[in-house]
């Protein structure tokens, strides 16, 4: 009776094992803080890793920041395809990269642009499997797809 009871216990814990998938996902997406003038006409809508927003800024400099919680659950690395941001007009990037613990590469396109960022501190806080990435500059005086930076320019 003792080893069939044993063999039942084994079983029941090795489950969760077997039924364990390896998988990245969005859990949430929320408003962390916007200016009083812009308008989030629809809540984001998500589709596996795919993100779509729909917000009017009506003046200059207005944003909205979103808190996105990605979850990987896996042992694989991955990547932040980011290559149609268009950043010409941004002025504010505080932390926008920060906390990729995981995150192999940034692609960015060619649209990418820092010259009018105010605002970087900590851009790149924690993000450490970036190729050339050093703890010390964290804003965005590496946020470019140079040698020495810490993007990929995502080929067409």
């Amino acid at each position: 009776m003792k080893r069939i009871i044993l063999f039942l216990i084994s079983f029941v814990l090795l489950i969760p094992i077997i039924n364990a998938k390896e998988e990245v996902y969005i859990e949430s997406i929320s408003i962390e803080d916007s200016s009083t003038l812009v308008e989030e006409r629809s809540t984001p809508a998500y589709d596996g890793l795919k993100v779509k927003f729909d917000v009017g800024f009506k003046n200059i400099n207005d944003f909205i920041i979103y808190k996105i919680v990605i979850n990987n659950n896996s042992a694989i690395d991955y990547e932040l395809d980011i290559n149609t941001f268009n950043t010409s007009k941004v002025t504010n990037m505080q932390s926008m990269l920060s906390l990729l613990t995981n995150c192999q590469r940034i692609l960015v396109g060619n649209d990418w642009d820092t010259s009018n960022v105010v605002y970087s501190s900590s851009m790149f806080y924690e993000s450490r499997l970036l190729r050339n990435y050093n703890s010390n500059i964290l804003d965005k005086t590496k946020a470019h797809t140079a040698e020495d930076g810490y993007l990929t320019l995502k080929s067409s």
